[in-house]
């Protein structure tokens, strides 16, 4: 499991000061970035220099209590690979520990040049693994 935080600032929070729904997926999409670099496969080295991407193909979320301004979160992610595609779960958690919402989405390997789907790098596969175990 990969932990990552987040502040909630204003571009985050809607008319009623909370944050706007949509706005969890680009601070989700945020840790996402962090965990994939962790792992060694950064994505601007993916989009630059592999021959595969890993596009999202479903996304789905969960909102338990609303999150204002100034909010301080705390992003749980985990990957569950498989041959061809992730899913990547992340579990908002606000300062007092309490899980706020949940999101998932699934990632697809295609390949670059023809966007068909393919099996997942061995090597990112197994880093997958690794930080799952």
């Amino acid at each position: 499991m990969f932990e990552t935080n987040a502040t909630i600032e204003l571009h985050h929070t809607d008319a009623a000061g909370a944050v706007f729904f949509a706005d969890y997926f680009v601070i989700a999409h945020s840790a996402y970035e962090r965990y994939m670099e962790s792992i060694g496969f950064a994505l601007d080295q993916i989009l630059t220099s592999s021959a595969f991407r890993l596009p999202i193909v479903h996304a789905e979320a969960d909102y338990r209590r609303p999150v204002s301004l100034g909010g301080q979160l705390s992003i749980l992610l985990r990957v569950d690979p498989g041959n061809s595609a992730f899913t990547a779960s992340y579990d908002f958690k606000d300062a007092r520990g309490e899980v706020v919402a949940i999101l998932k989405t699934v990632h697809v390997c295609v390949d670059k040049k023809t966007g068909e789907k393919r099996p997942l790098p061995q090597d990112l596969r197994e880093a997958f693994l690794e930080i799952t175990s």
